[in-house]
Parts: C-alpha cells; structure tokens; sequence
C-alpha cells in the first residue's frame, strides 16, 4: 500500500495489537538515511518520515467503507474511541477486502463506490486513532467491516532490502515480519 522503501514495524502476531482475530496485519514506517523512523528526538508529527505520504490502493477494487475526520494524535497519544482512525476498505473480490487505517485527516483522495486501480492514492499517511506515531496499518479482511477480523495476508512483486544487500531481492510472495525492509 504505498511507494518506495518502508518497514515493517509491526507484523502478524505483533507485540502491540496483532494478536486474536486481528492478527494477520503489518505496520509500516519509512527509515531515514540514518536508519530512524524519525528525525531528531520524533516529538511532532513533521519528524516522521513517512507522515503524510501517499498510502496507496494495494489491487484494483472498489471503496467500501471510508472514514474521515478524526484528528491525528499528538506523538505518544493514542485515540481508543476512534480506534481504526481515519481509513479506505477496499472489496478486491468475494471475502477479499483490504483496510488501511491511521491516514491523515482531510486527505482522502476517494469516495464510497468508487472503482480504483492498483496504485491509485486513497489519501495520506497520518497518526488517527490508536496510533502513537504515524505509520501505515494494513490488513486483509473477509468482509467490508469496519473492526472485522483478518485473514492471511501475502505481498506479491516486493522488493526485500538487507543492509547488505545490493540492490535487494525481488520475492514473488511474502509476508512482512517486523523489521523487514520493503519497496
């Protein structure tokens, strides 16, 4: 759901919220050049790398369900009454859904109902919800639900990165584990 190299901060079965029904889901972040998720000590939002840049459609389908409007946190806040934040579920096919959450507020680049391509941009990476720094959540789902449970997911065509890599590897499939480095 997104362009360039980002980490996976948070895989299936994450220590913080992947757990239960809602395990198969990643969370990612961008690294800077100095291997941080953020700039300096990280206490505004502008310090994160990958604070509002573009989250993307994942495959071609069509917008389910979209909330906007919830405040982004301040850094180190969390919002439970919100807890998905700002969001897109997408329907790929029968009991195919995707769902990005924690986007920015008044960034939502589409409407319910609308037909997008794989790639397209549904709005802007923020920190909405239960989220104490920006990042990107992103889960496979069996129906159009807001709070449904996951199902399995795998990324196809990813590019892995090891800091000794060069260049990386192409995977056909794989799934985001923590600490793994994708574009």
């Amino acid at each position: 759901p997104f362009r360039g190299r980002w980490v996976c901060t948070q895989g299936v079965d994450g220590e913080h919220t992947h757990r239960g029904q809602w395990r198969y889901a990643a969370d990612f972040e961008v690294l800077g050049a100095d291997g941080e998720v953020c700039a300096g000590q990280g206490k505004t939002l502008a310090d994160y790398h990958c604070y509002r840049l573009p989250v993307l459609a994942p495959a071609d389908g069509t917008v389910v369900k979209l909330v906007d409007g919830v405040e982004d946190n301040d850094v180190g806040e969390v919002n439970l009454d919100d807890n998905w934040g700002n969001l897109v579920v997408l329907v790929h096919g029968p009991g195919v859904y995707s769902k990005v959450c924690h986007l920015s507020p008044g960034t939502l680049k589409v409407q319910e109902g609308q037909v997008v391509r794989r790639g397209d941009v549904l709005g802007l990476c923020g920190n909405s919800g239960r989220s104490a720094v920006p990042h990107i959540h992103f889960q496979i789902q069996p129906t159009g639900r807001v709070g449904s449970p996951t199902i399995p997911v795998e990324l196809h065509d990813v590019v892995t990165e090891e800091p000794e890599d060069n260049g990386g590897e192409l995977r056909a499939t794989t799934v985001p584990r923590r600490g793994d480095e994708l574009r």
